[in-house]
């Protein structure tokens, strides 16, 4: 595979990210088949319990309750997936000054190239399941900035039964990974997606089957690997970040070459 006929690919990742795309139609690998789903989809009623007896710990001043209770109310979608994470943290948001402000930036195209610090990712004193969640919204919102590895930072650790968006989890894992050449995590936060293609959307699958012939392919050493390095460098650069990890890619770059060359 060469550098030319793996950037489609990127493309499609990124497009992916940002908006719905019409179905792909891959067959099914048999390791796909074979992966542990370990995962289903979440329901509002089960997100609602957990986050109103949170509230019901809580000082909270009767507007921001009543903001809450109205996203809650009967009668309102009953969505799961990318809607319900995006209700959840809309409704940590109303009572949580660091919530509001973490919403705040995932609500907009990054700044610059440093990605802000979240005090309530590393708050003890936020429930692990609340943290796992806003871990997922942050992360996401990372990996659709190009900050990959402060999104993988996020990602790292969390699993399907961790957050109310099972599939946005593992799609974005998939996704980093794939950018990070992380080829074995790749395959296996791909597969674990598509082994419940039916529980999550279609252009999720769509990427995460290009992503499992992709990673599948990939050999280390050779001339399409070398061009991704690059192309990594080149975007770390873009970001303004020119340090030791940068320095260690070019190096590894370096060494790949020297090998073909021999």
């Amino acid at each position: 595979m060469t550098r030319a006929s793996w950037i489609p690919i990127a493309l499609a990742v990124t497009a992916a990210m940002i908006s719905p795309a019409a179905p792909l139609v891959y067959a099914q690998s048999a390791d796909a088949l074979e992966a542990s789903a370990g995962w289903e989809p979440v329901g509002p009623e089960e997100v609602r319990g957990k986050l109103f007896a949170w509230l019901d710990g809580r000082e909270v001043d009767a507007p921001a309750r009543a903001g809450v209770e109205e996203l809650w109310r009967d009668g309102a979608p009953d969505t799961g997936g990318v809607e319900l994470l995006n209700r959840l943290a809309q409704s940590v948001a109303l009572v949580d000054e660091n919530t509001r402000e973490l919403v705040a930036v995932c609500s907009k195209p990054r700044q610059n190239a440093a990605s802000p610090g979240q005090h309530r990712l590393s708050d003890e004193e936020t429930p692990a399941w609340l943290k796992a969640n806003l871990r997922l919204l942050y992360g996401r919102w990372l990996a659709q900035e190009s900050l990959f590895d402060e999104a993988r930072r996020q990602l790292d650790g969390l699993g399907p039964d961790d957050v109310v968006d099972p599939a946005s989890l593992l799609f974005y894992q998939a996704v980093v990974y794939h950018r990070l050449l992380e080829k074995e995590a790749g395959l296996k936060a791909a597969r674990q997606l598509l082994s419940g293609a039916e529980r999550c959307p279609r252009r999720y699958t769509a990427v995460a089957r290009l992503i499992e012939a992709d990673l599948g392919a990939l050999k280390p050493d050779t001339l399409d690997h070398i061009a991704r390095r690059m192309e990594d460098i080149g975007r770390r650069l873009d970001l303004g970040r020119a340090g030791e990890k940068v320095r260690g890619i070019e190096d590894g770059v370096i060494e790949s070459l020297d090998k073909l060359i021999k």
